[in-house]
Order: C-alpha cells, then structure tokens, then sequence
C-alpha cells in the first residue's frame, strides 16, 4: 500500500485529492518496465543522497 492510499484511507481528504492519487494505486507488478526503470532512477538517487549526507542505508 502506497502512503498516498493510506492516508486516503485513514484521513478525511478532499476528494479531488484522492481523484489525483488514484490513478497510481497499482501494484508494482502491473507497472511496464519504462515505469519500473523510472522507480528504479528516482531510488538510485534517493540513495545517492542519503549517501552524501552521511545516512546509512540498509541493504
């Protein structure tokens, strides 16, 4: 469960918010490899800047 649909869950939230997180609400699984890789960049350099900053990361 991603944190968005908890939240929408588990708060009162605008509607339109929820209309807007939707949509990305699917499992990873489902994803197409071009949105996989996408993932998969953003978590490299998440890394990268925990990295930077000194903050270790479990492997």
């Amino acid at each position: 469960m991603s944190w968005s649909q908890y939240v929408a869950e588990h708060h009162d939230i605008p509607c339109e918010l929820e209309e807007k997180w939707e949509p990305n609400w699917i499992d990873y699984t489902e994803l197409s490899e071009e949105e996989k890789e996408k993932d998969r960049k953003w978590a490299r350099e998440v890394i990268e800047i925990l990295d930077d900053k000194g903050i270790p990361i479990n492997d």
